[in-house]
């Protein structure tokens, strides 16, 4: 009995120092990550039940510089979509719908509505217009509420692209469609249904739908970025605009119930999680994506909303879980939450360096000044301004402000990425090589 107790402590000493260095492991890497201003936000991460870390990194607002912290509160964008799917899939259960049923017995307003189902829709195999593609909307409608009738106008506007349930192409549309859906079946708002099935249940207590009338002192502000304690402030996107395609707000501890929830076979049956998880065309589920990380499998959704981004990574078979929720636009997330499961998994990665800039002078700005052709339409141009360097993609309204770390190398704190300039003996351009997430592409000084 004695050397069984021995044994038991030694068990628990152990796996309380691989806890302990794991959380250390990865509070670094997230810790790197902000100071590279690539992530701004909560993070929680559990590894086989234990959660080992729950915090916040970084400004929930920039004006009165309050912290984030793991109770703040955050648009998740679309991964709302995995809360509409199991709703749609739950009233499956109630034999309220089937979702084989054609969408024209509830939405007969949808051009080809008798040849598109839900199922359709759920898997992102319509065909039907994505009214997000739709510029004008984007620069000019997201403030303002919008209906039913108004959304259906823009995505009647354009014909269907292909034939339903031949092809794949992610779409907003489907799920604001789900959500009238769900709308006509229950004869209430989507929002309650939502709460009734879902948010009450599992006392989902800081999660909702209007996040640009949320009052409450744990709500973030969204950002464009946020450097060096100034952030440029985004749009707050109406909850009738992005609805059941991307609406809902949360924080990390509500999505640690769901998550949970999604373990418990009282909560979701087993037929909906398999319906859930099982990857259609193009690897996507329902609300999910289906993912390989080494030889497990993962479940995953990311959102991208204006001045937020979010995460939600499972790995299943291991009651995994990795939680990242951003109030700025990062276009690192799933890189980020890869890191994280790698340093879990012991899994060689990429680890982030920050790099201390430089200063230089203005006739080395000068040199640099032009415009870069890649390959394809890929065309860059760095301009100068108060001897200081932006790059900007040709197309795009952003420059992003470049940082002397080396002769000729710089990098960009918007996101993680290097520019490193080839010179000859004469002191004159000839090359340009972007890396960025592993990948490096390298383009000519034009003419």
């Amino acid at each position: 009995m004695r050397h069984f107790t021995i044994l038991l402590i030694c068990f628990f000493l152990i796996t309380n120092l691989f806890s302990q260095s794991k959380t250390e492991e990865l509070n670094e890497l997230l810790q790197t990550y902000n100071m590279l201003n690539t992530f701004n936000g909560s993070a929680m991460v559990i590894y086989k039940g234990e959660v080992l870390l729950n915090t916040g990194y970084g400004i929930k607002n920039v004006q009165d510089k309050s912290k984030a912290y793991s109770t703040t509160i955050y648009q998740l964008g679309s991964v709302t979509k995995q809360f509409t799917a199991t709703v749609i899939l739950k009233l499956e259960k109630q034999k309220k719908l089937n979702i084989n049923d054609p969408i024209s017995k509830y939405i007969p307003e949808i051009l080809d509505s008798n040849k598109i189902s839900i199922y359709h829709l759920l898997t992102h195999t319509s065909g039907i217009y994505n009214y997000t593609d739709d510029g004008d909307f984007m620069q000019n409608k997201l403030e303002k509420p919008i209906s039913k009738a108004e959304i259906i106008k823009i995505i009647n506007s354009h014909p269907v692209e292909f034939k339903a349930g031949t092809k794949m192409k992610y779409s907003n549309s489907g799920y604001m469609l789900l959500g009238y859906i769900i709308e006509a079946v229950t004869g209430k708002k989507y929002e309650d249904v939502v709460r009734e099935m879902i948010f009450t249940p599992l006392k989902m207590q800081n999660s909702g739908f209007d996040f640009a009338h949320l009052v409450n002192n744990q709500k973030a502000t969204g950002y464009d970025y946020i450097r060096d304690g100034i952030g440029k402030k985004t749009v707050m996107v109406d909850s009738t605009v992005s609805f059941a395609g991307g609406a809902i707000y949360s924080n990390t501890e509500d999505l640690l119930k769901w998550h949970s929830a999604l373990l418990n076979k009282n909560f979701i049956s087993e037929s909906i999680k398999e319906k859930l998880f099982t990857p259609y065309l193009n690897d996507f589920g329902m609300g999910w994506v289906i993912d390989k990380f080494f030889e497990k499998k993962g479940v995953f959704h990311n959102g991208s909303i204006p001045g937020f981004t979010s995460n939600i990574y499972r790995i299943v078979d291991d009651n995994t879980c990795i939680i990242l929720l951003n109030n700025i636009a990062n276009r690192n997330i799933d890189t980020i939450t890869k890191n994280l499961l790698c340093v879990l998994y012991d899994k060689p990665y990429h680890k982030p360096q920050v790099k201390t800039e430089i200063a230089f002078t203005d006739k080395d700005v000068q040199k640099y000044v032009g415009e870069y052709q890649f390959e394809g339409n890929f065309r860059m141009k760095i301009s100068s301004q108060n001897n200081r360097l932006f790059a900007q993609r040709i197309g795009e309204d952003e420059p992003f402000e470049m940082f002397l770390y080396k002769k000729d190398s710089f990098f960009l704190k918007a996101f993680e990425a290097d520019l490193l300039f080839t010179v000859n003996d004469k002191d004159k351009i000839e090359k340009l090589c972007l890396i960025q997430s592993k990948r490096t592409m390298c383009a000519n000084k034009a003419d």
